[in-house]
């Protein structure tokens, strides 16, 4: 029998990506002052088991004072995989 698929738990496993993602965090607001990023990586590190989406509608409307829309949602998924992928 030959092997059809290989199933790796990468996230974790073969690299450890909390470090990753706490610097992709910062780096994604990096244009607003450190005071605002101290507070963005903070409630990221307070609420690991929340999606990315449920935190970039809180940071949004709760840290950066902005109303939340779908192109915003958009843009941040969008640059949030790219650096992801490019640091891991």
């Amino acid at each position: 029998m030959y092997l059809q698929a290989l199933i790796l738990d990468f996230d974790g496993t073969i690299v450890e990506s909390a470090d990753i993602k706490d610097w992709v965090w910062e780096v994604l607001f990096s244009e607003y002052p450190n005071e605002i990023r101290e507070k963005i990586v903070a409630y990221h590190n307070t609420y690991h088991d929340l999606s990315r989406y449920e935190k970039f509608q809180y940071i949004t409307e709760k840290i950066l004072i902005k109303p939340y829309t779908l192109e915003i949602e958009k843009d941040l998924d969008a640059r949030y995989t790219t650096l992801t992928f490019r640091r891991i």
